[in-house]
């Protein structure tokens, strides 16, 4: 460890200074160390609020929060530092080529975020890296430097090795700008300061992965305005909202500032990389409140065309998407414009599935809602109306049908519905190759999961299917595990697949598979050195909302092939006549609709992890307009 703290003396990145060892990790067992970039010209003390500050007073810092902020010394550090983790491999292990370096999105730490990941990786042979920013939701070209940053210390410890490079959701931003910041790249108009400080690509990535990346940008909060009203009674999101201006009542003379909630201000905003993932996708999938067969789980969005398109509304003020995108620079246009460097290849994922857990919320207004003597009739109003709801944008849904009875149990919600989603953002962001390949990189395989929701990419495998089967954790599934256990949906394996795949070197563009790789897949999960002896709970994955959306088996026939594209997406592939839909983004902008916590889902749960299913929570009042829009439905139908 002390020889790779010492390193920065001889990165290419003059100015990197290690600062410190860090408390090791309690559970996985991740090494951390801080270092700071003492360039100037680049980096700068970006805005917090009390919200999106580091630190948990939480008993057993279950979010590993509370070890960041003291790692970093600040609840607020200045962009300029950044925390790097390191997992070992474990020591059976085959030997690997490469090191890899994930990435985590927005609202969270990579501690988190990466558990289940990091230790599948590890188990297979794996040297495993992790960047947490200094701000969560920070400015996509400053961390972008510091992607460069790590990449300089882990390829200084490995100086013959490229580094195969994981980023979920927000995390592909930074990693897009960097593999893309090539010498004739120019960003003046969009980041001055990054055009002339930031580092250029030094061509140490091999394979890039985004795994439910907004590569063609995300309009959530936009899209979906209810969650502007959270601040307004004073529990703010970990998230951004899309109102400048709200007025009491109606009240023009009542206004209630929401600007610092806003993705509005560009750099000196509170979410200036969230407000740098925007790109407006009404012209694609039409916005919830235009849409009646969304019913009022959409049309209760208040102020919905004046927030999309700015101006007053009968409560709120807004700038609209437009201005919010000019504000930010444009980013996403200008990236689509660029083209990451041709010699990095490229994997893109995406998830189908809706359902996000939402750790409990609404079990209570369910076991009430469904217990009278009406509630057959009732239930069937509600269950008409979701199946109507994806049956206009998810023809794959019977792969996951049985998961609905979650809905009914309140223990999960409808992510992002206005198209196909996976839950948070649009399956075709998330696949997009069009801006990526513009230099002529190669995607070698997109890759589609249907059952997976935005979270599950980061965990599903066999490891959370182990998880999931001890009913000594509290966490006890066996219809999640069953899901995790499937082939078809465990993603971490198919990702140590690929990583094992051997790789060209110097003076042999072709190898022979080297004996070591013939074990591509970490050991049985109910083998002894299978997790940590210390990862239980607290070792629960990731960095959004727990994927407590679980379904047996379905029906073979009746499945997707899970790394099938379906014929009907695609921007250009909706019929003419069917009702366009919203946008979705890992992050950027408010939850999706009845999400409690898009930005930092599970905050309150052990380190990744949403709450067992049925756990109480006072926002079970969320699902009520989709309740109400099932009712509705059934009886247009009537």
């Amino acid at each position: 460890m002390t020889v790779f703290l010492a390193l920065a003396a001889i990165l290419a990145t003059p100015q990197l200074e290690h600062a410190r060892d860090c408390p090791p990790s309690p559970t996985v067992g991740w090494e951390n160390a801080l270092y700071v970039d003492g360039s100037d010209g680049l980096f700068r003390q970006e805005a917090f609020l009390p919200v999106t500050e580091w630190g948990d007073d939480t008993p057993g810092d279950p979010t590993a929060s509370q070890l960041v902020a003291d790692c970093f010394g600040a609840s607020a550090p200045h962009s300029r530092a950044v925390v790097l983790h390191h997992l070992a491999p474990a020591p059976d292990a085959p030997p690997r080529d490469r090191p890899v370096l994930l990435v985590p999105g927005a609202g969270d730490n990579a501690i988190r975020s990466y558990t289940f990941m990091a230790l599948t990786l590890r188990l297979a042979g794996f040297e495993v890296y992790a960047i947490t920013f200094a701000h969560r939701h920070g400015d996509n070209f400053l961390q972008a430097e510091q992607v460069a940053n790590a990449l300089a210390v882990i390829g200084a410890r490995h100086p013959d090795a490229l580094i195969d490079v994981v980023a979920h959701s927000k995390g592909g931003m930074p990693t897009r700008i960097y593999a893309s910041n090539h010498p004739g790249a120019d960003w003046s108009a969009v980041h001055p300061a990054y055009d002339a400080r930031g580092t250029r690509y030094r061509g140490d990535i091999g394979r890039l992965f985004f795994f439910g990346a907004p590569l063609a940008g995300l309009d959530t909060s936009f899209r979906w305005p209810s969650a502007n009203f959270f601040p307004v009674y004073g529990v703010p999101l970990d998230s951004p909202g899309s109102w400048r201006t709200f007025f009491t009542a109606g009240n023009p003379f009542l206004p209630v500032d929401l600007e610092p909630y806003s993705l509005y201000g560009g750099a000196d905003g509170s979410f200036p990389g969230q407000a740098q993932m925007l790109a407006p996708w009404d012209e694609v999938y039409d916005l919830p409140g235009s849409n009646p067969l969304l019913g009022v789980y959409a049309s209760v969005q208040q102020d919905w065309f004046t927030t999309y398109y700015g101006g007053f509304g009968f409560v709120s003020e807004s700038d609209g998407i437009g201005d919010a995108i000019e504000e930010s620079g444009g980013v996403v246009e200008a990236l689509q414009r660029t083209g990451v460097d041709p010699d990095i290849d490229l994997y893109v994922v995406g998830g189908g599935n809706p359902i996000l857990s939402s750790a409990g919320f609404g079990g209570l207004a369910f076991a009430s809602w469904f217990a009278d003597g009406d509630a057959a009739a009732r239930r069937n109003f509600w269950e008409d109306g979701v199946a109507a709801v994806l049956d206009l944008y998810f023809p794959w849904w019977p792969a996951f049908e049985d998961e609905l009875p979650r809905l009914v149990a309140g223990t999960a919600f409808l992510g992002e519905i206005s198209g196909p989603s996976d839950g948070v953002l649009f399956v075709d962001s998330a696949l997009d190759e069009s801006g990526i390949t513009l230099r002529g990189a190669e995607v070698l395989e997109s890759r589609f999961f249907p059952r997976l929701n935005h979270v599950e990419l980061l965990a599903a495998g066999v490891l959370f299917a182990a998880f999931h089967e001890d009913p000594e954790n509290g966490f006890f599934d066996p219809e999640l595990a069953a899901k995790y256990r499937d082939p078809d949906n465990q993603i971490l394996e198919w990702l140590v697949e690929i990583l094992s795949r051997p790789v060209p070197v110097e003076g042999d563009p072709d190898p022979e598979p080297d004996p070591g790789d013939a074990a591509v897949g970490p050991p049985d999960a109910m083998a002894p050195d299978a997790m940590p002896p210390d990862a239980g709970a607290d070792a629960m994955a990731p960095d959004t909302m727990n994927p407590d959306a679980a379904s047996p088996d379905a029906e073979a026939e009746e499945t997707p092939d899970a790394g099938a594209m379906p014929p009907e997406m695609g921007r250009d592939a909706m019929p003419a006549d069917t009702p366009d839909a919203g946008e979705a983004s890992p992050e950027a902008g408010a939850p999706p609709p009845g999400a409690a916590d898009a930005g930092n889902p599970g905050a309150d749960l052990p380190v990744g992890c949403a709450a067992a299913p049925g756990a109480p929570s006072d926002r079970w009042w969320l699902v009520i307009p989709l309740l109400i829009g099932g009712v509705w439905r059934q009886r247009q139908s009537a």
